[in-house]
């Protein structure tokens, strides 16, 4: 009997001393997987790549601030990042490796109109919550709702972009030349529609292949047809810089207007002179003195300069899922999904900002954010004018 007492004692004795370590080891954390899918390689890599960056650092500001906790737990953020080098098929791949292996419920891009829509009905399936940017109208609808558009498109821009230049220099006669591709032919559709409420006259509309370099030709046409302004709509920064440049070479003297997020020293490299007056309303020269800090930080993280306002837009992106997910104390995409939906007027470094969209798009998940027209002045964007963010 006492050695059936003593083993019971000794068991006992085990059990608490287990119990003893187990509760001096720490919670175990948990993991908040942040995907990206963005082109990282190719002519789109510039815009991708601050798709990473933007998120990293606001991870990085996230630890500053003591971290992501959900019911006393640590929550540790990883970001997973995929090429899907501008394409559909590429985007697919990513979204369904995302939402399938990585078991990823947040997501982060793409600004490739073909990704988005090619990944889209596999991250609506897996109620995965998307802060993306690609400028076809079809992705942000009612049928799409854990799809975000997080950053202003030529929709929200072209008001305040197309009037402010066709009003000062009173142009009468606008010339658009575009990407062959979704993101183009939906820019142009945008802009062409705002060209006509200003009583502007369409003389040109033609599309080209991403990977054309000699705009001769259409230039040749462009100037035949008298036009007195350029919209280059979603052409990239090197291929903004190949127009203006061949433009001015043939004695083009009108303005020349790039609605796409374009990166001014890319498209003054080779434009080289020629980039001198190009209009942009997604400059990176912003009046809050916060974004100076904010790009000195980013020039000492990666060693160049911020040259494209995305970092800014993604890093602000994350932290809408952050500081959703720390008020609402979950995880489940349902909840933070109608918490990032009421989080009413924020303030951000480009300004106060809310989701809208409702009258164009059924539905309130496009960002609305103030809209500053930008000139390139010796290689760099000049802010020009600032309008607020446009109730749509």
């Amino acid at each position: 009997m006492l050695q059936n007492n003593l083993f019971k004692v000794g068991v006992l004795g085990a059990l608490v001393a287990i119990l003893c370590l187990f509760s001096s080891m720490p919670v175990a954390a948990e993991t908040l997987k942040l995907g990206v899918i963005a082109p990282l390689s190719g002519p789109g890599a510039p815009w991708g790549q601050a798709m990473v960056q933007g998120p990293e650092m606001a991870i990085e500001d996230l630890e500053k601030r003591g971290g992501l906790t959900i019911n006393g737990k640590k929550v540790k953020v990883e970001l997973i990042p995929y090429d899907d080098k501008y394409a559909g098929a590429e985007g697919s791949k990513a979204g369904s490796r995302l939402v399938s292996v990585d078991k990823v419920r947040f997501i982060i891009g793409s600004i490739s109109s073909p990704s988005v829509l090619a990944f889209l009905p596999i991250t609506e399936k897996a109620k995965a919550i998307v802060l993306g940017n690609c400028f076809s109208p079809q992705a942000v609808n009612p049928k799409h709702p854990y799809y975000f558009r997080a950053y202003a498109t030529s929709v929200e821009q072209a008001e305040a972009l197309c009037s402010y230049v066709v009003k000062k220099h009173k142009v009468t006669k606008v010339a658009l030349i575009g990407p062959n591709d979704e993101t183009g032919h939906s820019m142009t559709a945008a802009a062409v529609n705002e060209y006509k409420k200003l009583g502007v006259e369409i003389v040109y509309n033609e599309f080209y292949e991403r990977t054309q370099k000699d705009f001769y030709p259409q230039i040749k046409n462009i100037l035949d047809l008298k036009a007195d302004l350029i919209d280059t709509s979603g052409s990239p920064s090197g291929t903004v810089g190949l127009i203006a440049k061949q433009a001015r070479e043939m004695g083009y003297k009108g303005e020349i207007v790039a609605p796409a997020a374009i990166d001014a020293a890319i498209t003054s490299s080779v434009a080289g002179p020629s980039a001198e007056g190009i209009y942009t309303a997604f400059g990176i020269n912003l009046p809050d003195p916060k974004f100076n800090s904010f790009k000195e930080r980013f020039k000492k993280k990666y060693g160049k300069e911020m040259t494209y306002m995305g970092a800014l837009a993604w890093y602000t992106a994350a932290f809408m899922i952050f500081d959703a997910v720390q008020k609402t104390q979950s995880m489940d995409t349902d909840v933070v999904k109608e918490a990032i939906e009421n989080m009413g007027e924020v303030e951000t470094i480009y300004g106060k900002v809310f989701w809208g969209g409702m009258k164009t798009y059924g539905i309130n998940h496009q960002l609305m954010q103030p809209i500053h027209v930008q000139i390139i002045r010796n290689g760099k964007e000049t802010n020009e004018a600032s309008f607020p963010a446009p109730k749509m």
